[in-house]
């Protein structure tokens, strides 16, 4: 018997179908953005997931075998009082009518939640001991400590997101929304002694310097990060994609450590959302002993919902 996980996030429509801890099937469709865009208004965000919702839950459903015992939805962006968007309401309400059609439970859960989950997935997590869950996506950065039942923040951006960064950053280059996927390539790349631009000098496999952006600056576990977004405007025409890719990931990936070890004392730290699955950002972590999610699985989807079979295993 299966359980169903619905996340209907600002950028993605997810449906998951998992059963005692195998993943049966993962479906997700990217929600469209307008070339040049950097986000969705939130009824744009609701009219494109009502469309894709009923076809990923026919995807998911048509090989079922069997029944489904519950639901799972994304109701909220985060477990705390007050958390609200619009966007989740396509999912709650999809989910309550399919329970009642199904006549089986919904499980409310927060988005959140759904990646501390899908990040928890074979990474071996005891949640009977505190664990320190980072989540790093589009438009989130923050540190949570999970024990007692109990998810607290203890650690943030002051401003925006080290994904926004990225976006931001990405659209200068002229890469589509969302960027990251684009940056991480080219900053490996860089790594790896190629280069996109061979009429560009600085920054080229040949002559690799040191990074001209300012550190992030970080005080405690809290980050500023608009800073760094002027200085990337200042010389995005000085280097090439790929010098400047690497660049931006390495002050972010430098301001992450610093703020993860700032609240650290001898807990797991797991590591979800969009921005975890970087390559670049594992790489540079690579001594810290953090455990980020399966590939897959960091951005955002159903599939930690479907997984928790309606049940937080912190509680």
């Amino acid at each position: 018997m299966a359980f169903l996980g619905i996340d209907t996030s600002n950028y993605t429509t997810s449906v998951a179908l998992c059963d005692k801890g195998r993943i049966i099937k993962d479906a997700r469709r990217l929600l469209s953005v307008k070339e040049g865009e950097l986000g969705l208004r939130q009824s744009d965000a609701l009219f494109q997931h009502w469309n894709y919702l009923p076809e990923l839950i026919e995807e998911t459903l048509y090989d079922l075998e069997g029944s489904i015992e519950g639901i799972v939805v994304s109701v909220k962006p985060r477990p705390q009082e007050g958390s609200y968007m619009p966007c989740f309401t396509a999912g709650q309400n999809a989910a309550k009518m399919l329970g009642s059609a199904l006549d089986v439970p919904v499980y409310e859960f927060s988005h959140q939640e759904g990646h501390i989950l899908s990040a928890a997935y074979e990474n071996d997590i005891d949640f009977k001991k505190p664990v320190i869950c980072v989540h790093i996506s589009g438009g989130t950065l923050e540190i949570v400590r999970v024990t007692g039942g109990i998810i607290e923040i203890i650690g943030k951006t002051r401003d925006i997101s080290y994904g926004q960064l990225l976006d931001r950053t990405g659209q200068m280059m002229g890469f589509d929304f969302p960027s990251g996927k684009y940056i991480d390539e080219c900053a490996m790349n860089y790594l790896a002694g190629g280069s996109d631009d061979s009429s560009t000098d600085k920054g080229s496999s040949t002559a690799k310097q040191k990074n001209p952006l300012p550190k992030i600056f970080a005080e405690g576990s809290e980050v500023n990060i608009s800073g760094i977004e002027t200085a990337v405007h200042r010389i995005i025409n000085e280097y090439s994609k790929e010098a400047l890719s690497y660049f931006v990931l390495e002050r972010i990936s430098d301001s992450l450590v610093k703020i993860i070890d700032a609240v650290r004392t001898d807990e797991t730290v797991l590591i979800g959302g969009g921005v975890a699955s970087s390559r670049f950002i594992q790489s540079y972590c690579k001594d810290k002993n953090y455990r980020f999610a399966k590939e897959g699985l960091g951005s955002d989807n159903a599939v930690g919902l479907a997984l928790s079979e309606g049940e937080r295993p912190w509680q």
